[in-house]
This record gives structure tokens, C-alpha cells and sequence, in this order.
């Protein structure tokens, strides 16, 4: 993939590639204006128009960077966003097991739909059930089915460590709102906190979520869930 086009958000300089970002590029632009972060994507500008609605509705304990739109007002450009860098330092594993999103009311994200209307449906973001084998999508739907009367709200999809930072102003930031979506609760809880039954869910949204894109990864993951 090409590097993002710079000169359409009217900036330019060197690129350095930022840790983490497995599923797409991330990379660094220095400034004195301030950092920027350029990632690649697969969503599309709705999808990624979307989350403005939801950061909105965060408390103020709370923060996510907003893109920044080109030039022209758009998110993506060939296949690219621009978003502010966030200075802060890491939140320890620790802390974030303690930090959740409240519940917040949107639609839920074009192009997306929850864990349990996948066992009807074949498509959610990065998954495409059609292209797993069936054994494997049968596991999938078993372990959903028990979201059927879970709660649901917007959830990040990766509330991890990785993914928080605290602000020099004491806030903390949630990066990488790439799987965020309209899901059950049970997808933002840290996991010393799931069921046998939840994490099992959990699993099987890993698993079809990276089939296509980290197939090694996913392969190896399946083979708890076939078991």
C-alpha cells in the first residue's frame, strides 16, 4: 500500500512508524504545530463519520482524537486518516481493567452489526463468515447465541492497555476505535470479569474477525474454539 497522501491534508515531512497496529499502518509526522498519526483503513467514510457521535457523548474523564479532515473535508483519503497525536503515558494493564466506556445511545455503525446478529447474518466489519470453513462458523454461532439477551450499547472493541493513554491533563485518551460498533457489554469488560461462556463469545469474534486479515493468528485461536 502507498504511503498516505500528505499534501492532501496540506502537510508534509517524514513518516516513522508508530508501535502497535497490527491490522493496519500507523505512522508518525513530527511538527511543531503538533504530531500527527496517518492509519490506514478499511472503513468507509460513513463508518468513520460515525464516531464523532460517539466521542461527543464521552464524560469528560474521557477523550478520543478526532480526525481531521483533508483538505477537500473528508476523513480518507486513498485509503488514509489523519488524527492528532496524543501526548501522554501509558495506562498499566493494571488500570485499565478498572476504566470503562458509560453507555452510550447511537445507531449502530454502518457496516457493522453485533456479535449475536451474526448468527443470521455473514458480515461485520472485518468478518465475512461466507469465506470461513462451516465447521468453524457453526462454533462461531454457538458461542453468540448466548448474547441473545445481553445488554448492548457502543463498545471500543479493544479496550486494552495498548489502546490507553493519559493525558498530561489527567484525562485518558482511547485510541484505535477501528472494531467499535454497537455490540453486547461483555465485549469492553476485562476478562478476569467474563464467564466461561463470554470469553468463549469473545473468542469466536477474534477468530472471525482476523480470518481473513491475520489468517495465522486466527487458525491458531480456532483451534480452542473447535475445541
Amino acid at each position: 500500500m502507498n504511503g498516505p497522501p500528505l499534501h492532501l491534508w496540506g502537510v508534509e515531512g517524514a513518516l516513522e512508524p508508530l508501535e502497535g497496529g497490527h491490522r493496519n499502518q500507523v505512522l508518525r509526522l513530527r511538527r511543531t504545530q503538533g504530531d500527527l498519526v496517518f492509519k490506514s483503513t478499511r472503513r468507509s467514510a460513513k463508518a468513520l463519520a460515525w464516531l464523532k457521535g460517539v466521542f461527543a457523548q464521552l464524560p469528560p474523564a474521557l477523550c478520543a482524537p478526532l480526525l481531521k479532515p483533508s483538505l477537500s473535508g473528508r476523513l480518507i483519503e486513498q485509503g488514509w486518516t489523519c488524527e492528532p497525536f496524543v501526548e501522554g503515558i501509558p495506562v498499566s494493564a493494571y488500570d485499565a481493567g478498572a476504566i470503562q466506556l458509560p453507555v452510550l445511545d447511537a445507531p449502530q455503525r454502518p457496516g457493522f452489526c453485533s456479535a449475536f446478529a451474526l448468527c443470521q447474518n455473514d458480515t461485520s466489519g472485518d468478518i465475512d463468515l461466507s469465506l470461513m470453513p462451516a465447521e468453524l462458523v457453526h462454533a462461531c454461532r454457538n458461542a453468540w447465541a448466548i448474547l441473545a439477551d445481553m445488554p448492548v450499547a457502543v463498545v471500543h472493541g479493544d479496550l486494552t492497555a495498548s489502546n490507553l493513554i493519559r493525558c498530561t491533563d489527567g484525562r485518558i485518551c482511547l485510541l484505535d476505535w477501528d472494531e467499535a460498533r454497537v455490540d453486547a457489554l461483555v465485549f469492553d469488560l476485562p476478562p478476569t470479569r467474563l464467564t466461561p461462556e463470554q470469553r468463549r463469545a469473545r473468542l469466536g469474534f477474534e477468530v472471525a474477525t482476523c480470518w481473513q486479515i491475520e489468517p495465522a493468528r486466527a487458525t491458531e485461536l480456532a483451534k480452542s474454539l473447535l475445541q
